[in-house]
């Protein structure tokens, strides 16, 4: 693919080849996936400071296990923004939960602009 040539919304541009790149997806998901049990604990403990049967103390706790939850999760958004990927990109793989490396066209139209490469990532293979 190149400067001039047509594409589609949602046709493939290019693939990273980057354990990098999957790695930090994989630390993304895990990321979500703690801070979803970390939701469950602060409703569940939220009832049962409400019906007097946690302390005060445990509700804070889970309160600050939950935020440093939500912490993690932020950043490891974070770095796959900086490692090229889109908002959208990011909820597909919150969704599907399936590592990918392809970048996809968000528009339909003619490419006139070369791929920009993001920082500390290989060359791209384009199709």
């Amino acid at each position: 693919m190149g400067v001039g040539d047509k594409v589609e919304k949602g046709q493939v541009l290019a693939q990273v080849l980057s354990s990098e790149l999957v790695a930090l997806q994989q630390q993304y998901l895990t990321a979500r996936s703690n801070l979803q049990l970390a939701s469950l604990e602060q409703r569940r403990d939220k009832t049962l400071l409400a019906e007097g049967v946690i302390a005060e103390r445990r509700w804070q706790e889970t309160q600050a296990m939950h935020n440093s939850k939500a912490a993690l999760a932020d950043e490891a958004k974070q770095l796959l923004l900086m490692a090229g990927m889109t908002a959208p990109d990011i909820s597909v793989l919150d969704k599907t939960r399936k590592l990918d490396s392809l970048f996809y066209a968000m528009l339909g139209g003619l490419l006139f602009l070369s791929c920009r490469m993001p920082r500390n990532l290989p060359p791209l293979i384009v199709n």
